[in-house]
């Protein structure tokens, strides 16, 4: 896969994932962001995520991470545990964890 390739599937992939957040923003909060405010936001999250990404062929170009606060690895023998949730009108909710 190219550049250009990978570059596009980034951007429909953030593009997707704004209007997916955007849905719900209408469904369960009743808030309505105009269009152009939705690629707006979009196009800055995939500069974040862009800008945020590690150059293997080229580490000199990297942001510098020394200003950054950034996730760390857990120390050999211990476990990572994320959680996300969810809940909807009418008392129903779902939640879920993963652990490494």
């Amino acid at each position: 896969m190219s550049w250009a390739e990978d570059a596009e599937i980034e951007e429909w992939c953030t593009l997707m994932w704004a209007l997916w957040r955007e849905r719900n923003a209408q469904l369960f909060n009743d808030k309505k962001a105009p269009e152009d405010e939705i690629a707006l936001r979009s196009h800055l999250w995939l500069e974040e995520y862009q800008r945020h990404q590690v150059s293997f062929e080229n580490p000199a170009t990297n942001v510098d991470r020394d200003q950054e606060k950034r996730w760390t690895r857990p120390n050999r023998g211990c476990t990572s545990v994320a959680t996300d949730a969810a809940t909807k009108r009418g008392n129903r909710s779902r939640s879920g964890y993963q652990g490494r």
